[in-house]
């Protein structure tokens, strides 16, 4: 099996009674991972969700939940999940917890590549891969993903709206949301570089005097 890493695009917990566990978020995107792998935007086919295992850090003894659903939207797969946090499943509950306060925020994906040869691309001398076709055996959440792309969105809960919706219902688009998620609402109105200094050429000239009085006064 082999495994590709992202962080949750979006994630949203729901809770009433009890913690429900429900989340949305991106489990893989057309980027470069830190392993200079790509997965091509459909690579992974039309997917059932129910077949796709979920896991904590890969571990195939710790399943935590279950996915709800996964569609490809142009080249992010979304999915939405329920996590299980009923005492009889801690690891379940403990990461649902580590999620909602932003403790951990990672998605990794494992798959097979049925015909390496054919669905398998090389660049760079066989450095990169780029992965056409494949078939998506089980993601898990995790605390350190190869692919630091996608984030998460949002921890919501139905007695107070979460990051994310509140910023939908604020008019933000799904970009903008994700820069403010990722790099903070500065990252929305960069800085202009610095106005040029319009007594620089006049410094310029002045120390170029300088050095020449300095020149007469050795010669």
């Amino acid at each position: 099996m082999q495994y590709f890493g992202c962080t949750l695009e979006g994630l949203e917990t729901k809770e009433a009674k009890e913690d429900l566990g429900e989340f949305y978020g991106v489990a893989s995107t057309g980027d470069r991972d830190l392993k200079g792998d790509i997965i091509e935007p459909g690579a992974f086919g039309n997917i059932n969700p129910r077949t796709v295992v979920m896991l904590r850090d890969h571990d195939p003894s710790c399943i935590i939940g279950g996915w709800i659903k996964m569609q490809q939207s142009g080249n992010k797969l979304e999915v939405e999940g329920k996590l299980l946090t009923s005492e009889r499943c801690p690891k379940g509950r403990e990461t649902y917890e580590l999620l909602k306060h932003g403790f951990i925020n990672g998605l990794s994906v494992g798959f097979m590549v049925p015909d390496p040869a054919r669905n398998i691309a090389y660049e760079d001398e066989g450095m990169r891969r780029r992965i056409k076709a494949a078939k998506l055996l089980e993601c898990s959440i995790v605390a350190i993903p190869a692919n630091p792309r996608a984030r998460v969105n949002d921890v919501k809960t139905l007695a107070r709206p979460g990051l994310a919706e509140w910023l939908r219902e604020s008019g933000f688009g799904t970009d903008e949301i994700e820069i403010v998620l990722t790099r903070g609402f500065d990252a929305l109105n960069p800085r202009s570089p610095p106005a040029p200094d319009p007594f620089a050429p006049l410094a310029l000239e002045a120390r170029a005097l300088l050095d020449q009085l300095k020149g007469l006064r050795h010669g």
